[in-house]
């Protein structure tokens, strides 16, 4: 029966199938090693996979009011020991790592080891331990493993590797291509098997090489025969390759080389009625005027680009012959890529002649590359320079020779700067650098399913941030993900004053600035508000609004307001925090029981690609005490004031409020004690002390105030103090009222202030300017005052005491900047500086105030600069 008076909660499980082996992406057998000079990307071949290892991740929760439901889901998660193939070894190491989308400069970053492959290598120390059977050296093996590696979901995922290879030194990540061709020639390890006694002298081409930067990294990943890697490398050094005397030569185009003969009609062998020298020329509307060369470019994580040489001048009268496209993939910088291009436009520009005539033995010392001039009346040629290419004996027993006009000019190209890729390629990896800055605050029950709820808002203006996962302890050690929040909450602080008002409220108008998330606010319907469909909290006050309408940069004037729904008392001060509680906030339902206890947030940042998460170790904790009500920090008590020598010293007893952090700011002393109005000078404060040499000196009230981490402050407690000047004051000048100097976007008040100027004219906003401040103002607004000249060079401390309010309409803060300039003689001054408190040396020095709208829209009512020592 009580089951049926009684209904019986029933627990609602979620588990997932479990994965029982690895998904691989791709793997292969028989394949070859990859062969890396210099610094080169390969994709890691799984060569080793063991230890496969799900872990579960369970988690319940109750739900419904009085927790009347448990929901538990299981999720898992895996992970395994992996090898992956890399290269021939001895590797230098490895310099970056790619893993999906994201990419890491250090291995370790994704916990594998590299075994460079040297002779002999060691076993893994992990197998010889675990597996002692597998424990194998793989001796001339680069490898990465790693034991219990990150499965995710189960999938191994794409990866690739930057190694850094053979011959890769630390000065420069490419080869020579001399060096190259010797070792893969030569090597007894991994080598062609060509004899060493049987390369020629390569000295001519590692000159040009180094004198010209053409340097390569050669990626071998396939198998191909030898001479088709020579002949790309040959044509990067700008040579040709020959074979003669046993030995092989390969002999840059641009060699000085002595003409080895003077050849006459005496020395051709003609046959009977032929011309000794048979002459064929390429017509020039039929030469190539435009060479592309493909190449890897490291600057783009090894994309497939293509570097292009034109000779405008021949594309102009004879119209674009492109040649086909010229891969040459151990070139991996577009600088080296455009070089080779020009030299092979050059000779396929304007090496057109081709000659062919036969010698007798006589000649049998002659092989390519070899310089001889020919003389031949009938052609006009009188000792013309032809490089021979090509020697064929003949059935006759005579030599077949084939040259090609030879013209020095020609033989080194011209360098030229390919420009930079104009193709986009993500960094999928890259790492937010800015913490996000949270929210925290209880939502009223009646708003909420559980009737227990906490909602957190978040705000980053990394320019790589995408959004924020969160994570929750309750003891500040251990941490657990409770979800994420994608992009950036509608965050912001009021701008004015918001006083308590009729529901609705059609009367009053709230104006918030949102410049801390660059969000947006739209005007709803009737319907909307009245259900509450814009609901946001102001301060501790929940209320919707129906009427948004712009007033600068990310500010908004809301208006007919739905006040002081759930229960909430009405109310603000300029500056609270401000919060659209919308689906761009994250709402957490807690336990009940969790009431009067204190709980911990982080919110790591990932990027605008989901990846590129901040490590949870380093983001900052937020700490909130879960009560039954909203409310403001309680105030810190016992603030004192005091200086040693240059020294201001700030002390206090802390707030009772568990998590919070502590804000100084001043006014002159005599001036209303308001917090809006005073200038920050130190802020997020961690402990009950703040010692400064920053405070200048002066008569001054300073305020202290607990913040808590849902951007509340508590009321501030006051200290007066006369911050002494230590040293001898040799000039000053008090710049208001009159403002003798330079003002520059901004504007003189009959008060004696200087306020910024708006762009807008009076007429143009229907006369706001003169009810709004300041509506659209200028960027940037400085007043540059009368120079300072001390009659000679001097070590002196320059300072200004600066004072300001923030009126009612003013929006930001009170953020005044002293920045000065200096002279010896002058005549040449420094760049205006951003200065604090602090020596220098000079005999005139020029001061300037700087005022950032962006940071607010103060009035400002003292800046007197100062000169003492």
């Amino acid at each position: 029966m009580s089951g049926l008076l009684f209904k019986t909660a029933k627990p609602v499980a979620s588990t997932p199938s479990q994965v029982n082996g690895l998904q691989i992406q791709k793997t292969g057998y028989g394949n070859c090693i990859p062969l890396v000079y210099g610094t080169g990307q390969v994709s890691g071949n799984l060569m080793y996979y063991n230890d496969w290892t799900a872990i579960a991740h369970s988690s319940s929760q109750s739900v419904g009011k009085g927790g009347g439901t448990s929901v538990s889901n299981t999720t898992y998660t895996y992970t395994a020991t992996v090898g992956f193939l890399l290269a021939e070894g001895p590797i230098n190491g490895i310099s970056k790592i790619w893993r999906n989308n994201q990419k890491l400069t250090s291995p370790s970053q994704f916990g594998l080891t590299i075994f460079p492959g040297t002779y002999p290598q060691s076993p893994w120390g992990y197998l010889s331990a675990n597996h002692p059977d597998e424990a194998i050296g793989y001796q001339g093996v680069a490898y990465a493993a790693a034991a219990g590696y990150d499965l995710g979901s189960g999938s191994l995922g794409n990866h690739l590797f930057e190694v850094q290879g053979i011959l890769w030194n630390a000065s420069n990540p490419d080869c020579n291509p001399k060096d190259v061709i010797v070792d893969f020639l030569t090597n007894e390890n991994y080598g062609a098997g060509f004899p060493a006694a049987n390369l020629g002298d390569y000295t001519d081409l590692g000159s040009y090489c180094d004198g010209n930067s053409t340097y390569i990294s050669p990626s071998m990943q396939s198998q191909s025969p030898a001479h088709e890697r020579l002949t790309e490398w040959a044509t990067v050094g700008n040579a040709g390759i020959v074979w003669s005397e046993k030995k092989l030569k390969i002999i840059p185009f641009d060699k000085t080389q002595t003409v080895v003969y003077n050849l006459t009609d005496d020395d051709f062998q003609a046959d009977s009625g032929e011309d000794p020298i048979k002459v064929t020329r390429k017509r020039q509307a039929d030469a190539y005027n435009c060479v592309k060369v493909e190449f890897l470019n490291r600057d783009n994580d090894y994309t497939q680009e293509v570097a292009e040489a034109k000779d405008m001048a021949s594309i102009e009268q004879f119209g674009l012959r492109e040649m086909p496209t010229v891969s040459l993939h151990s070139i991996c910088l577009p600088d080296v890529a455009r070089f080779v291009a020009q030299g092979i436009l050059q000779r396929q520009l304007y090496i057109r002649n081709t000659y062919e005539f036969k010698l007798s033995w006589k000649y049998c010392l002659l092989e390519p590359m070899d310089l001889v001039t020919i003389t031949d009346a009938a052609l006009g040629l009188n000792q013309a320079p032809v490089r021979i290419t090509e020697i064929d004996e003949s059935e006759d027993g005579l030599l077949s020779i084939t040259a090609e006009e030879y013209n020095a000019a020609y033989s080194n190209p011209a360098a030229y700067l390919q420009p930079p890729s104009s193709g986009y390629n993500p960094d999928w990896s890259v790492i937010p650098t800015a913490y996000s800055s949270p929210t925290i605050f209880l939502a009223p029950s009646a708003a909420t399913t559980s009737g227990f709820e906490i909602w957190m808002a978040v705000a980053n203006l990394d320019a790589n941030y995408g959004g924020s996962q969160v994570w929750m302890s309750y003891d500040d050690s251990t941490y657990f993900q409770i979800g994420k929040i994608s992009g950036n909450s509608r965050v912001g602080v009021t701008s004015a004053d918001l006083v308590a008002g009729s529901d609705p409220d059609t009367v009053h108008s709230l104006a918030v600035d949102l410049s801390s998330s660059k969000s947006t606010l739209e005007s709803v319907n009737q319907t909307e508000v009245d259900t509450l469909g814009t609901l946001c909290l102001v301060g501790g006050e929940f209320l919707a609004f129906r009427d948004a309408t712009l007033t600068g940069a990310s500010a908004y004037d809301l208006n007919y307001l739905r006040r002081g729904v759930y229960g909430s008392a009405q109310g603000s001060s300029a500056g609270a925090r401000f919060v659209k509680c919308d689906d761009s906030i994250f709402k957490y339902a807690y336990n009940p029981a969790l009431t009067g206890k204190t709980v911990y947030f982080k919110f790591p940042a990932y990027n605008k690609f989901g990846s590129g998460l901040q490590d949870l170790s380093t983001v900052p904790a937020f700490t909130f005490a879960i009560s039954g009500q909203l409310s403001l920090p309680a105030q810190p008590s016992g603030f004192s004031v005091s200086q040693s020598e240059a020294t201001t010293q700030f002390s206090w007893l802390a707030s009772t409020t568990a998590g919070v952090t502590y804000e100084i700011r001043f006014v002159p002393l005599g001036a209303e004690a308001n917090w809006r109005d005073g200038i920050v000078l130190a802020s997020s404060v961690a402990y009950t002390s703040f010692n400064t040499t920053g405070m200048v000196p002066g008569d001054w009230t300073f305020m202290l105030s607990a913040r808590d981490s849902g951007g509340n402050y508590s009321n501030p407690v006051i200290a007066n103090f006369t911050v002494a000047d230590t040293l001898a004051v040799q000039q000053s000048r008090a710049q208001a009222p009159e403002w003798q100097g330079t003002l520059t976007n901004l504007v003189k008040h009959w008060t004696g202030k200087v306020l910024v100027k708006s762009q807008n004219l009076a007429s143009a906003d229907d006369f706001d300017t003169f009810d709004v401040m300041v509506p659209n103002p200028y960027a940037t607004a400085e007043f540059e005052g009368q120079e300072f000249d001390l009659g000679s060079s001097q070590a002196v401390r320059a300072w200004a005491a600066m004072a300001g309010t923030l009126p009612d309409s003013g929006v930001g803060a009170v953020s005044p900047q002293f920045w000065i300039s200096t002279s010896d003689d002058g005549l040449t001054y420094s760049p205006f500086t951003q200065w604090g408190n602090g020596m220098l040396t000079a005999r005139f020095i020029k001061p300037k105030l700087i005022l950032a709208s962006t940071a607010g829209t103060p009035a400002i009512s003292k800046f007197t600069p100062t000169i003492d020592q």
